[in-house]
Protein backbone atom coordinates (compact mmCIF):
# COMPACT_ATOMS: atom_id res chain seq x y z
CA UNK A 1 0.00 0.00 0.00
CA UNK A 2 1.02 3.00 -0.75
CA UNK A 3 1.99 5.57 1.85
CA UNK A 4 -1.41 7.00 3.08
CA UNK A 5 -2.82 8.56 6.71
CA UNK A 6 -6.10 9.96 8.23
CA UNK A 7 -6.84 12.31 11.23
CA UNK A 8 -8.77 11.96 14.43
CA UNK A 9 -10.46 14.81 12.69
CA UNK A 10 -11.80 12.08 9.98
CA UNK A 11 -12.24 9.39 12.41
CA UNK A 12 -14.51 11.63 14.16
CA UNK A 13 -16.73 12.76 10.51
CA UNK A 14 -17.02 8.96 9.48
CA UNK A 15 -18.32 8.18 13.29
CA UNK A 16 -20.75 10.38 13.23
CA UNK A 17 -22.50 9.64 10.15
CA UNK A 18 -22.31 5.87 11.47
CA UNK A 19 -25.47 4.58 13.02
CA UNK A 20 -25.28 3.08 16.53
CA UNK A 21 -23.39 3.56 19.77
CA UNK A 22 -19.37 3.39 19.36
CA UNK A 23 -18.28 0.98 21.75
CA UNK A 24 -14.66 0.41 20.91
CA UNK A 25 -11.87 1.15 18.64
CA UNK A 26 -9.26 -0.54 17.09
CA UNK A 27 -6.33 -1.05 15.14
CA UNK A 28 -5.32 -3.85 13.19
CA UNK A 29 -2.09 -4.83 11.36
CA UNK A 30 -2.85 -6.32 7.17
CA UNK A 31 0.02 -6.52 4.11
CA UNK A 32 0.17 -6.44 0.71
CA UNK A 33 3.36 -6.40 -1.88
CA UNK A 34 4.44 -3.25 -0.01
CA UNK A 35 4.60 -3.71 3.32
CA UNK A 36 2.53 -3.70 6.63
CA UNK A 37 -0.09 -0.77 6.96
CA UNK A 38 -2.26 -0.38 9.62
CA UNK A 39 -6.42 -0.29 9.52
CA UNK A 40 -8.39 1.21 12.25
CA UNK A 41 -12.18 0.39 12.81
CA UNK A 42 -14.63 1.60 14.96
CA UNK A 43 -17.46 -1.17 16.92
CA UNK A 44 -21.12 -0.10 17.04
CA UNK A 45 -23.89 -1.37 18.78
CA UNK A 46 -27.13 -0.44 17.88
CA UNK A 47 -30.30 -0.19 20.21
CA UNK A 48 -32.21 -3.19 21.08
CA UNK A 49 -35.91 -2.46 20.09
CA UNK A 50 -39.04 -5.03 20.00
CA UNK A 51 -39.10 -5.68 16.22
CA UNK A 52 -35.37 -5.43 15.53
CA UNK A 53 -32.81 -6.86 18.41
CA UNK A 54 -29.68 -5.05 19.31
CA UNK A 55 -26.26 -6.07 16.93
CA UNK A 56 -22.60 -5.67 16.96
CA UNK A 57 -21.68 -3.93 13.71
CA UNK A 58 -17.91 -2.85 12.40
CA UNK A 59 -16.89 0.16 10.33
CA UNK A 60 -13.78 0.86 8.35
CA UNK A 61 -11.88 4.09 9.42
CA UNK A 62 -9.33 3.90 7.12
CA UNK A 63 -5.54 2.96 6.90
CA UNK A 64 -2.53 4.12 8.35
CA UNK A 65 0.60 3.57 5.90
CA UNK A 66 4.06 5.65 6.20
CA UNK A 67 6.84 2.92 4.86
CA UNK A 68 7.65 0.00 3.10
CA UNK A 69 9.02 -3.73 4.33
CA UNK A 70 12.79 -2.19 4.13
CA UNK A 71 12.23 -0.33 7.18
CA UNK A 72 12.51 -4.05 8.89
CA UNK A 73 15.36 -5.53 7.07
CA UNK A 74 17.37 -2.17 7.70
CA UNK A 75 16.52 -2.15 11.38
CA UNK A 76 14.86 1.09 11.71
CA UNK A 77 11.47 0.01 13.20
CA UNK A 78 10.11 -0.55 15.72
CA UNK A 79 8.74 2.09 16.53
CA UNK A 80 6.83 1.91 13.65
CA UNK A 81 5.27 5.47 13.05
CA UNK A 82 1.84 4.22 11.95
CA UNK A 83 1.19 2.33 15.20
CA UNK A 84 2.33 5.81 17.27
CA UNK A 85 -0.16 7.70 14.71
CA UNK A 86 -2.75 4.76 15.65
CA UNK A 87 -2.35 5.06 19.21
CA UNK A 88 -3.16 9.13 19.33
CA UNK A 89 -6.00 8.78 17.24
CA UNK A 90 -7.57 5.70 19.34
CA UNK A 91 -6.79 7.15 22.70
CA UNK A 92 -8.32 10.40 21.30
CA UNK A 93 -11.37 8.45 19.99
CA UNK A 94 -11.51 6.61 23.39
CA UNK A 95 -11.65 9.78 25.48
CA UNK A 96 -14.39 11.53 23.17
CA UNK A 97 -16.48 8.59 22.95
CA UNK A 98 -15.75 7.00 26.33
CA UNK A 99 -15.41 3.32 24.65
CA UNK A 100 -12.68 0.70 24.26
CA UNK A 101 -9.36 1.15 22.38
CA UNK A 102 -8.18 -2.26 21.08
CA UNK A 103 -4.32 -2.58 19.57
CA UNK A 104 -3.48 -5.69 20.50
CA UNK A 105 -0.28 -5.72 18.78
CA UNK A 106 1.16 -1.50 18.96
CA UNK A 107 4.96 -2.84 18.98
CA UNK A 108 5.13 -5.08 15.91
CA UNK A 109 2.82 -5.84 13.08
CA UNK A 110 1.34 -8.78 13.84
CA UNK A 111 -1.79 -10.10 11.99
CA UNK A 112 -2.61 -13.57 13.92
CA UNK A 113 -4.00 -11.20 16.81
CA UNK A 114 -8.15 -11.38 17.23
CA UNK A 115 -10.55 -8.94 16.64
CA UNK A 116 -12.31 -6.97 18.81
CA UNK A 117 -15.36 -9.28 18.16
CA UNK A 118 -13.12 -12.56 18.86
CA UNK A 119 -10.89 -11.58 21.78
CA UNK A 120 -12.48 -14.06 24.24
CA UNK A 121 -11.20 -16.70 21.82
CA UNK A 122 -7.58 -15.56 22.12
CA UNK A 123 -4.52 -16.77 24.32
CA UNK A 124 -1.51 -14.41 25.72
CA UNK A 125 1.77 -14.69 23.99
CA UNK A 126 4.36 -16.79 26.28
CA UNK A 127 6.83 -13.75 25.33
CA UNK A 128 5.21 -10.47 24.98
CA UNK A 129 1.88 -10.89 26.35
CA UNK A 130 0.24 -9.66 23.59
CA UNK A 131 -3.58 -11.36 22.81
CA UNK A 132 -3.48 -13.67 19.71
CA UNK A 133 -5.48 -16.45 17.57
CA UNK A 134 -2.92 -19.80 17.75
CA UNK A 135 -2.12 -20.65 15.06
CA UNK A 136 -2.91 -23.84 13.28
CA UNK A 137 0.46 -24.55 10.87
CA UNK A 138 2.46 -27.76 12.23
CA UNK A 139 4.97 -26.00 11.71
CA UNK A 140 4.80 -23.06 14.43
CA UNK A 141 4.40 -23.32 18.32
CA UNK A 142 1.05 -22.45 19.46
CA UNK A 143 2.07 -20.77 22.59
CA UNK A 144 4.00 -17.50 20.91
CA UNK A 145 2.96 -15.15 18.02
CA UNK A 146 5.04 -15.27 15.07
CA UNK A 147 7.12 -11.91 16.20
CA UNK A 148 8.09 -13.97 18.73
CA UNK A 149 9.11 -16.94 17.37
CA UNK A 150 11.20 -15.15 14.90
CA UNK A 151 12.55 -13.69 17.55
CA UNK A 152 13.45 -16.95 19.57
CA UNK A 153 15.32 -18.18 16.27
CA UNK A 154 17.48 -14.80 15.71
CA UNK A 155 18.66 -14.66 19.30
CA UNK A 156 19.32 -19.17 18.86
CA UNK A 157 21.54 -18.17 15.51
CA UNK A 158 23.45 -15.13 18.02
CA UNK A 159 23.60 -17.08 20.33
CA UNK A 160 25.52 -19.80 18.54
CA UNK A 161 27.23 -18.14 16.24
CA UNK A 162 25.70 -19.99 13.02
CA UNK A 163 27.77 -19.09 10.04
CA UNK A 164 26.82 -16.08 7.55
CA UNK A 165 28.90 -15.64 5.22
CA UNK A 166 26.83 -16.02 2.11
CA UNK A 167 26.31 -13.17 0.24
CA UNK A 168 28.22 -10.90 -2.22
CA UNK A 169 27.31 -7.28 -2.78
CA UNK A 170 28.49 -5.52 -6.08
CA UNK A 171 29.48 -1.69 -6.08
CA UNK A 172 31.10 1.44 -8.25
CA UNK A 173 33.89 2.69 -6.91
CA UNK A 174 35.55 5.74 -8.40
CA UNK A 175 37.90 6.36 -5.28
CA UNK A 176 35.47 9.82 -4.01
CA UNK A 177 31.81 8.04 -4.79
CA UNK A 178 30.91 4.63 -3.76
CA UNK A 179 27.50 3.23 -5.58
CA UNK A 180 25.49 -0.03 -4.85
CA UNK A 181 24.45 -2.20 -7.66
CA UNK A 182 23.32 -4.83 -5.57
CA UNK A 183 23.16 -7.58 -3.69
CA UNK A 184 22.81 -11.55 -4.53
CA UNK A 185 23.11 -14.59 -2.22
CA UNK A 186 25.35 -15.53 -4.63
CA UNK A 187 27.84 -14.11 -7.17
CA UNK A 188 27.09 -16.18 -9.85
CA UNK A 189 23.34 -14.44 -10.15
CA UNK A 190 25.24 -11.59 -11.39
CA UNK A 191 24.86 -11.14 -15.32
CA UNK A 192 28.50 -10.03 -15.12
CA UNK A 193 29.89 -12.98 -13.33
CA UNK A 194 30.23 -15.24 -16.09
CA UNK A 195 33.19 -12.61 -17.44
CA UNK A 196 35.09 -12.13 -14.53
CA UNK A 197 37.59 -14.92 -13.25
CA UNK A 198 37.71 -15.07 -9.54
CA UNK A 199 39.42 -16.64 -6.95
CA UNK A 200 37.63 -16.36 -2.95
CA UNK A 201 39.60 -16.58 -0.11
CA UNK A 202 39.61 -20.42 1.41
CA UNK A 203 40.53 -18.94 4.60
CA UNK A 204 39.19 -20.18 8.26
CA UNK A 205 39.42 -16.90 9.82
CA UNK A 206 37.06 -13.90 9.85
CA UNK A 207 38.00 -11.85 6.26
CA UNK A 208 36.27 -9.05 3.68
CA UNK A 209 37.54 -9.78 0.86
CA UNK A 210 37.35 -6.95 -2.28
CA UNK A 211 37.95 -7.87 -5.71
CA UNK A 212 38.16 -5.06 -7.89
CA UNK A 213 37.81 -4.92 -11.26
CA UNK A 214 39.16 -1.94 -13.44
CA UNK A 215 38.43 0.12 -16.05
CA UNK A 216 40.08 -1.97 -18.79
CA UNK A 217 38.48 -5.21 -18.18
CA UNK A 218 34.88 -3.67 -17.73
CA UNK A 219 35.18 -2.74 -21.51
CA UNK A 220 35.90 -6.25 -21.74
CA UNK A 221 32.96 -7.15 -19.76
CA UNK A 222 30.71 -4.95 -21.86
CA UNK A 223 32.37 -6.73 -25.55
CA UNK A 224 30.54 -9.57 -23.58
CA UNK A 225 27.51 -8.62 -22.60
CA UNK A 226 27.18 -6.76 -25.89
CA UNK A 227 27.41 -9.74 -27.89
CA UNK A 228 25.44 -11.99 -25.25
CA UNK A 229 22.40 -9.95 -25.60
CA UNK A 230 22.37 -9.69 -29.55
CA UNK A 231 22.85 -13.64 -29.12
CA UNK A 232 19.54 -13.74 -26.78
CA UNK A 233 17.64 -11.13 -29.19
CA UNK A 234 18.36 -13.58 -32.15
CA UNK A 235 15.15 -15.51 -30.66
CA UNK A 236 13.55 -12.59 -28.90
CA UNK A 237 9.53 -13.20 -29.38
CA UNK A 238 7.07 -10.17 -28.63
CA UNK A 239 4.80 -11.08 -25.47
CA UNK A 240 2.12 -12.68 -25.40
CA UNK A 241 -0.70 -10.16 -24.02
CA UNK A 242 -3.20 -12.51 -22.28
CA UNK A 243 -5.12 -10.85 -20.14
CA UNK A 244 -5.04 -13.06 -17.34
CA UNK A 245 -1.21 -12.50 -17.19
CA UNK A 246 -1.25 -9.26 -18.03
CA UNK A 247 -3.22 -9.13 -14.44
CA UNK A 248 0.06 -10.39 -12.56
CA UNK A 249 3.47 -9.02 -14.88
CA UNK A 250 3.85 -5.94 -16.24
CA UNK A 251 5.11 -4.83 -19.83
CA UNK A 252 8.55 -3.49 -19.79
CA UNK A 253 9.95 -0.78 -22.45
CA UNK A 254 13.42 -1.39 -22.89
CA UNK A 255 15.85 -0.05 -25.22
CA UNK A 256 19.01 -1.47 -26.79
CA UNK A 257 21.08 0.01 -29.93
CA UNK A 258 18.01 2.38 -30.68
CA UNK A 259 15.61 -0.46 -31.13
CA UNK A 260 12.83 -0.70 -27.89
CA UNK A 261 11.66 -4.15 -26.70
CA UNK A 262 8.73 -5.24 -24.89
CA UNK A 263 9.70 -7.45 -21.96
CA UNK A 264 7.66 -9.24 -19.87
CA UNK A 265 8.34 -8.85 -16.07
CA UNK A 266 6.99 -12.35 -15.20
CA UNK A 267 6.18 -15.43 -16.62
CA UNK A 268 8.41 -15.18 -19.69
CA UNK A 269 12.24 -16.78 -18.23
CA UNK A 270 13.76 -15.65 -21.21
CA UNK A 271 12.73 -11.81 -21.56
CA UNK A 272 13.61 -12.27 -17.70
CA UNK A 273 17.13 -12.66 -19.05
CA UNK A 274 17.45 -10.58 -22.06
CA UNK A 275 16.19 -7.63 -19.31
CA UNK A 276 19.03 -8.26 -16.99
CA UNK A 277 21.88 -8.67 -19.53
CA UNK A 278 20.55 -5.09 -21.13
CA UNK A 279 20.33 -3.71 -17.64
CA UNK A 280 23.92 -4.93 -16.67
CA UNK A 281 24.96 -3.52 -20.38
CA UNK A 282 23.92 -0.25 -19.00
CA UNK A 283 25.39 -0.47 -16.23
CA UNK A 284 28.80 -1.46 -17.56
CA UNK A 285 28.79 1.30 -20.37
CA UNK A 286 27.88 3.94 -17.25
CA UNK A 287 30.68 3.15 -15.17
CA UNK A 288 33.09 3.23 -18.15
CA UNK A 289 31.90 6.73 -19.14
CA UNK A 290 32.50 7.76 -15.54
CA UNK A 291 35.63 6.03 -14.69
CA UNK A 292 34.53 3.63 -12.08
CA UNK A 293 35.67 -0.15 -10.91
CA UNK A 294 33.47 -2.40 -9.74
CA UNK A 295 34.32 -3.53 -5.93
CA UNK A 296 32.98 -6.73 -5.41
CA UNK A 297 32.52 -7.74 -1.83
CA UNK A 298 32.91 -11.53 -0.47
CA UNK A 299 32.69 -12.50 3.02
CA UNK A 300 34.68 -15.29 4.99
CA UNK A 301 33.93 -17.16 8.30
CA UNK A 302 31.09 -14.41 9.62
CA UNK A 303 28.36 -15.06 11.65
CA UNK A 304 24.72 -14.38 12.32
CA UNK A 305 26.36 -12.50 15.31
CA UNK A 306 28.68 -10.47 13.24
CA UNK A 307 25.43 -9.29 11.17
CA UNK A 308 23.38 -8.60 14.09
CA UNK A 309 26.14 -6.42 15.45
CA UNK A 310 26.62 -4.34 12.45
CA UNK A 311 23.00 -3.76 11.87
CA UNK A 312 22.42 -2.96 15.72
CA UNK A 313 25.49 -0.21 15.16
CA UNK A 314 24.61 1.10 11.66
CA UNK A 315 20.89 0.92 11.36
CA UNK A 316 19.60 1.22 14.88
CA UNK A 317 22.28 3.72 16.27
CA UNK A 318 22.72 5.27 13.12
CA UNK A 319 26.54 4.11 12.94
CA UNK A 320 27.77 4.78 16.19
CA UNK A 321 27.16 3.49 19.55
CA UNK A 322 28.21 3.03 23.32
CA UNK A 323 29.73 -0.19 24.29
CA UNK A 324 27.06 -0.40 27.02
CA UNK A 325 23.95 0.09 24.17
CA UNK A 326 25.66 -3.20 22.69
CA UNK A 327 25.70 -4.97 26.03
CA UNK A 328 22.66 -3.81 26.82
CA UNK A 329 20.68 -4.86 23.56
CA UNK A 330 21.97 -8.14 23.81
CA UNK A 331 21.54 -9.21 27.45
CA UNK A 332 20.38 -12.51 28.14
CA UNK A 333 21.67 -13.88 25.12
CA UNK A 334 25.03 -13.02 25.60
CA UNK A 335 27.36 -12.64 28.29
CA UNK A 336 29.59 -8.98 28.30
CA UNK A 337 33.15 -10.93 27.47
CA UNK A 338 30.85 -12.41 24.73
CA UNK A 339 29.76 -8.94 23.19
CA UNK A 340 33.15 -7.42 23.86
CA UNK A 341 35.34 -10.30 21.77
CA UNK A 342 32.79 -10.15 18.82
CA UNK A 343 33.77 -6.03 18.63
CA UNK A 344 37.02 -6.76 18.45
CA UNK A 345 36.62 -9.51 16.35
CA UNK A 346 34.77 -7.00 14.03
CA UNK A 347 37.70 -4.27 14.60
CA UNK A 348 40.01 -7.00 13.88
CA UNK A 349 38.45 -7.16 9.68
CA UNK A 350 37.88 -3.10 10.05
CA UNK A 351 33.86 -3.73 9.93
CA UNK A 352 34.17 -1.54 13.48
CA UNK A 353 36.29 1.10 14.83
CA UNK A 354 36.49 1.61 18.89
CA UNK A 355 37.50 5.00 20.28
CA UNK A 356 37.30 4.90 24.31
CA UNK A 357 33.44 3.84 24.59
CA UNK A 358 32.17 4.60 21.54
CA UNK A 359 32.12 2.03 18.61
CA UNK A 360 31.13 2.84 15.10
CA UNK A 361 31.18 0.96 11.71
CA UNK A 362 33.58 1.63 8.75
CA UNK A 363 32.47 2.22 5.63
CA UNK A 364 33.47 -1.49 4.83
CA UNK A 365 31.29 -2.74 7.63
CA UNK A 366 28.71 -0.75 5.70
CA UNK A 367 29.64 -2.46 2.33
CA UNK A 368 28.98 -6.14 3.43
CA UNK A 369 25.48 -5.50 5.07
Amino acid sequence: MQNTKFTYEDAVTKIEQIKGTPIAVEAQWDGDTQGWFLMMFVVTKTKNRIWTPSKIETYHLGNLSLGNDIRVFNGTVPPYPEAILAKEIGNKLSEKYKLEFFFPSPINPDDDCPRWTEKDKAINCADCNKLIIPTDSPHLPKDVCYNCHLTREQNERVKTKKPHDDGVNLFLSNGNQVKKLGYASKFESFPISEFIDYQTANSASKSVQVIVIEKEKIKSIADSLEDSIESELLTYEMPELDEAKLKFSAIKKVIFKNHEYDLMQRFNSHHKKISRLISSFNQTTSAIEDNYEYHIYFKNGFTYRDDSFLRFVNFVKEGTAKKEDVVSNYKGILTESEVFKTINELKRVKCLEISNDNISITQLGKNIL
